[in-house]
């Protein structure tokens, strides 16, 4: 029995929805009724699909930019995501070298630099002092 009905529903759909005739009638209480049947004193409407079938073309566009917009906002968040990503990646490793070279400036005997000949030149107390100093500044800055 409920088959029945649901097909008797799908068929009266199709045939709403490719131009068959509806028709509209008042009663004697003032209710407004609609059938594909005829009534007496109904008057018949005739009814597109292109009026039954969904959204009005103005209705698609703008679902359409609205898709478009969220898709171009998800790029973007997408590609500010991967470069914080990449930034974060190159301060971790700068971090990690700027550590490295700080201990071991401050645990060598020595420190050196190499002349125009070539020659290991020895570098003083001040010297190695700015050098351990410019070691911290590194350090606070990419290791934060």
């Amino acid at each position: 029995m409920a088959a029945g009905r649901w097909l008797w529903m799908l068929a009266l759909g199709l045939g709403v929805a490719h131009g068959a005739a509806i028709y509209r009638w008042v009663d004697g209480a003032g209710q407004v009724h609609f059938s594909d049947q005829p009534h007496a004193g109904a008057r018949q409407l005739q009814v597109h699909p292109d009026t039954v079938a969904g959204p009005s073309a103005r209705r698609l566009e703008l679902r359409r930019r609205l898709l478009n917009a969220y898709d171009q906002e998800d790029a973007r968040n997408k590609a500010r995501q991967a470069k914080a990503r990449k930034a974060e990646a190159r301060r971790k490793r700068n971090c990690q070298q700027a550590r490295e070279t700080f201990q071991t400036d401050i645990h060598a005997r020595y420190l050196y630099h190499y002349d125009s000949v070539g020659q290991r030149q020895v570098l003083s107390d001040g010297q190695r002092a700015a050098v351990e100093a410019n070691d911290r500044a590194a350090v606070r800055r990419w290791c934060r």
